[in-house]
């Protein structure tokens, strides 16, 4: 009669349409049957392990979980094969749920993982906003909130990408900059050249264009200086001739064109006071 009944049990088990009822099925014969039965204690091992399943993201294990993920439902199936005994089920059942924490944590890792494998494709791609969003994807996974590599890379990310934004800011600077310099040249505006040239040069002292502006525009202005004082002079306007060739040693001191013509422009300056020095002699204007 017990048999007869088990066996009723089984097979209405084997016929039930969901886990719920199956396992309905099973506490029905742990209350009327020896609870020592084989099916009995494999019913309920599988129960647990049921149980405990409900916990596990499938989603993410399938899709992180790796050989991990593969073997445990390589042994699920092993458990839920019904030509196997009742003794050996029990135990793959009892392993399984063993085996679900690391499960969990495979998937857990394998998903912070893939989140520093995109973050870092996107870094080198130089695709800072996506890499950052994986980053904080590897930061959201329950246990590596405060992954230390994780945080190193989102500051790392952080820091290249206000270098990048910084440099591109600095280079359309010096874009405009030049651009204004040539709009400039063209004006023949020389003070402003330099003056937009030497913005140019604080931002790279290395520019080619702003060097080259801004000595060719420094030639100008010492070239119309120069020219300013020998018209002066053909006039007979020493005094502002002088003051013209002066001007030229102070545009820019310290630059190599002006240093190459200064000793020609201080001759010229001093032959120039001593020819007014003997017109005063011939006129007896010993003061002057």
């Amino acid at each position: 009669r017990f048999y007869a009944k088990r066996r009723a049990f089984m097979e209405a088990v084997a016929s039930a349409e969901t886990e719920a009822q199956a396992l309905v099925y099973a506490e029905q014969l742990a209350t009327r049957f020896p609870p020592a039965d084989k099916f009995i204690v494999m019913f309920r091992a599988r129960g647990a392990f049921e149980a405990r399943r409900r916990s596990l993201d499938s989603a993410c294990a399938e899709q992180f979980g790796g050989s991990t993920y593969t073997e445990f439902l390589q042994l699920v199936a092993q458990a839920d094969d019904r030509k196997a005994d009742f003794v050996s089920r029990t135990s793959l059942y009892e392993e399984a749920t063993r085996r679900l924490p690391l499960v969990t944590a495979a998937a857990l890792t394998g998903q912070h993982a893939d989140a520093l494998k995109l973050g870092n494709a996107h870094f080198d791609k130089g695709e800072f906003d996506l890499a950052e969003t994986q980053f904080r994807r590897g930061l959201a996974v329950p246990g590596f909130a405060e992954d230390q590599v994780t945080l190193d890379w989102i500051r790392k990310v952080e820091e290249t990408r206000n270098s990048v934004r910084a440099a591109q800011e600095r280079a359309k600077s010096l874009s405009d900059l030049v651009a204004q310099t040539s709009q400039a040249y063209k004006a023949k505006k020389w003070s402003d050249v330099m003056r937009l040239a030497d913005q140019a040069l604080a931002i790279d002292p290395q520019c080619a264009d702003a060097l080259l502006y801004r000595e060719r525009a420094l030639k100008k202005r010492i070239n119309e200086s120069l020219v300013a004082a020998d018209s002066a002079l053909a006039r007979g306007e020493r005094d502002v001739a002088l003051q013209h060739a002066r001007q030229t040693l102070l545009f820019d001191p310290e630059s190599a064109v002006t240093k190459a013509m200064r000793v020609d422009v201080q001759e010229w300056i001093c032959a120039q006071l001593v020819e007014a020095a003997q017109d005063a002699k011939r006129r007896s204007d010993w003061e002057t």
